[in-house]
């Protein structure tokens, strides 16, 4: 088997029912989902399978390493033969030991580590995902790959919040090096660009010959980059040949095969991890107790979970009444500020009304979601500790540095383990004045509630916390 290999697509050269055998396989021919209400199929014009190889033998490249193991355990006795034809060589690569002021962390290094020295059979192989927890420090991995191959760089993010974190750390770390394609702000080509993906996308066909001078391509928050927005614009990077993804939360969910492929189709395998419970016990992060408390005990749906979340979750008041139940037993033990974070608006503003009427005097209280016109002043206001307690949407899962938090409500019942962890990376936020995060979570009853309950409960254990259970 012959695959010649470029820093997109590669090519599958060999014998045809050997290519096809493998094309069938599982990991390369996933079911879509809601393939049944497609005309398509329901026209027998598809089959409902999303394929990763095509019908001449074309394969995305980050899919190569799978491709290969899966061609070994098949064919064992047959050759693999890489053809690189990428036409990209680096003479050295230096990784460093200290950027700008920081030290790079041991773990730091190896994550570094794991692009430069990966390889798919005897050819270099830099890319893959990195994942990595909160505070890991993912943007100084991101400067350490870059000083690594002294090549300019394209730091793409998808939230202004990303944005605004990464302009204010990065030139910290490359002086004089960094610029930033975005809305708002002026544009100069530098070394490492800051890339805001709508940006690049509403200016693709300007930055398209620019993005192809740039050999080094990452993607912060990557598990975020299966959208078509993000894979129009990467497409147009067909020079990256370092191509990184960095996400806590990348992968996290067996269940989302098609995205995990597609990830993997994008940056390859998932290379080097870290997880919170290491951070935890390195003292970068804040431990966290979790408490899962009684939620929805009598509302049950059978083949409705719309219905089966408004009356279980957002308009239960029993189980709204345990939340800000919560919220006001931190506050008597001095646990403050406090965010409670749910799925919907209608579910803020529900829990934002009960917590007016209840809250003791003298406590200040916000509500935020992606619509509010005060969001950044609120966010800023509870990151500095003006207020108390604050509603949110999930608009706060990423990117949001609430070091001063002492305790995290999580109200909204959902069934998403990228979320839990996302959501848990708020709690991890260290500061020297806590010992530790709470974090409250609800165990609901119902058609689907209970299942989701169970495997948020299940993730919490994998993360090896400290889990109580309280109903």
């Amino acid at each position: 088997m012959k695959i010649i290999l470029n820093n997109n697509k590669s090519r599958l050269v060999g014998l045809t029912k050997q290519i096809l055998a493998i094309r069938e396989h599982e990991m390369f021919a996933i079911r879509a989902k809601g393939a049944f209400f497609s005309p398509a199929f329901r026209r027998r014009q598809w089959d409902g399978y999303i394929r990763f190889i095509t019908d001449s033998g074309v394969i995305d490249t980050g899919k190569v390493p799978q491709f290969i193991k899966i061609y070994r355990e098949l064919y064992p006795e047959s050759p693999v033969n890489i053809i690189d034809e990428r036409g990209y060589e680096v003479d050295k690569i230096t990784i460093p030991k200290r950027i700008g002021k920081f030290e790079v962390r041991g773990y730091q290094k190896e994550a570094i580590e794991s692009i430069t020295n990966n390889q798919v059979e005897d050819a270099e192989f830099p890319r893959g995902i990195i994942g990595a927890a909160t505070n890991a420090g993912k943007t100084l991995i991101s400067a350490g790959i870059h000083l690594s191959y002294n090549l300019p760089t394209l730091f793409f993010i998808q939230s202004k919040e990303l944005l605004d974190q990464a302009i204010e750390e990065i030139p910290q770390f490359l002086p004089g090096k960094v610029g930033i394609l975005a809305s708002g702000h002026k544009l100069e080509w530098k070394p490492f660009m800051i890339v805001m993906v709508k940006t690049a996308y509403s200016r693709i066909a300007m930055v398209e010959g620019r993005f192809a001078r740039y050999p080094v391509v990452l993607v912060d928050e990557c598990d975020l980059a299966t959208s078509k927005t993000y894979r129009a614009v990467l497409n147009r990077t067909y020079n990256s040949y370092v191509r990184v993804g960095l996400s806590g939360s990348a992968m996290a969910d067996p269940r989302q095969r098609e995205k995990n492929e597609r990830l993997r189709s994008i940056f390859g395998d998932v290379v080097y991890e870290i997880k919170n419970r290491t951070l935890i016990d390195a003292g970068w992060s804040s431990n966290v107790k979790v408490y899962m408390w009684e939620g929805n005990v009598d509302v049950k749906v059978p083949g409705d979970f719309r219905a089966e979340y408004t009356l279980g979750i957002e308009d239960n008041q029993v189980r709204n009444r345990k939340i800000i139940g919560r919220a006001l037993n931190h506050i008597d033990r001095g646990r403050k500020p406090i965010l409670i974070i749910t799925k919907t608006h209608r579910h803020v503003r529900n829990l934002y009304k009960l917590l007016k009427e209840t809250k003791p005097d003298g406590i200040t209280i916000s509500w935020v979601h992606h619509e509010a016109e005060h969001r950044k002043k609120a966010v800023k206001q509870f990151k500095e500790g003006k207020i108390d307690i604050l509603v949110g949407s999930y608009i706060l899962k990423r990117g949001k540095n609430f070091p001063l938090m002492k305790a995290i409500i999580c109200a909204g019942g959902g069934d998403s383990l990228a979320q839990v962890l996302q959501i848990l990376g708020r709690a991890t936020r260290k500061h020297a004045s806590k010992e530790y995060t709470i974090l409250d979570d609800f165990y609901d009853k119902g058609t689907y509630l209970l299942r989701h309950s169970k495997h948020r409960f299940k993730k919490y254990q994998e993360e090896k916390l400290e889990v109580y259970k309280k109903f």
